[in-house]
């Protein structure tokens, strides 16, 4: 019953309930919703709290991509799966993830001058309860399979709603797609969106995750690989858990 209501829909609304399906992991995120019921993001403090943080967000993306990939038919290569080797694409992945910290230096230098002194403050105190960085000081093995796994589970899930996403928005707007002015334009709406589902981080952190979101969106329509900007994106979080945790344990363990 459920495949003969989808066929008879048109294809543009397939898209479009593809679109909005999708992205409702980002707006639950965006409205402040979390599984635990938290009113912040908080990573989990103990290794007993990962299964249960883990089923919860595995549960609601898996649910929200599923169903639109279902009902929208999206191909592999309209989400840039395929691939050639997996040698050279975790090569390439490691890569662009430097190449995209990099880039994302100068922005953070801006960014830091013009919110001040006490901004930044603001932000390393938002970042420290968002990653739990109080509760996990001292912990280095529970730490590093906690950030370790949600680094993956970030990198992978949130990639493959970016490549669904550009696939709705090409199929919904394939002239914007006919230029390269055009596909940068997507790429960059894209991006403002993901960088706003991270708006509990503060206003530093949807900057600096809008502009993680460019380069990664590049990466998916112009390498047209998933892997590469997941693979990117796993790396970028992984080594940012890894120098928040350093700094904090530096500063919140005694001595």
């Amino acid at each position: 019953m459920v495949k003969e209501w989808v066929e008879r829909m048109p294809p543009k609304r397939r898209w479009e309930i593809h679109l909005l399906l999708i992205s409702v992991p980002l707006l639950l995120a965006l409205c402040g919703y979390h599984p635990s019921g938290e009113a912040v993001h908080l990573i989990p403090g103990k290794l007993t709290q990962l299964p249960t943080f883990l089923a919860a967000h595995l549960v609601i993306w898996a649910s929200c991509l599923g169903l639109g990939f279902l009902i929208s038919e999206v191909t592999d290569s309209e989400l840039h799966l395929p691939h050639a080797s997996w040698a050279k694409t975790i090569a390439f992945g490691l890569l662009w993830s430097v190449v995209i910290r990099i880039s994302l230096l100068p922005v953070a230098l801006l960014a830091s001058t013009l919110i001040g002194a006490q901004g930044l403050q603001a932000f390393s105190e938002r970042m420290s309860e968002v990653l739990n960085l109080e509760n996990l000081a001292g912990r280095p093995l529970q730490t590093l399979v906690i950030y370790g796994t949600l680094a993956v589970m970030a990198g992978f899930l949130e990639e493959l709603w970016r490549a669904g996403f550009l696939a709705g928005l090409q199929r919904l707007f394939p002239r914007a797609f006919a230029s390269r002015a055009g596909t940068f334009a997507m790429i960059v709406a894209t991006a403002v969106f993901f960088g706003l589902g991270h708006l509990y981080q503060g206003g530093m952190g949807v900057a600096v995750t809008f502009m993680l979101g460019v380069g990664l969106g590049s990466i998916l329509v112009w390498r047209r690989s998933y892997w590469e900007a997941a693979i990117a994106h796993t790396a970028f979080d992984a080594v940012s858990f890894a120098l928040a945790y350093h700094l904090a344990s530096r500063s919140l363990l005694p001595g």
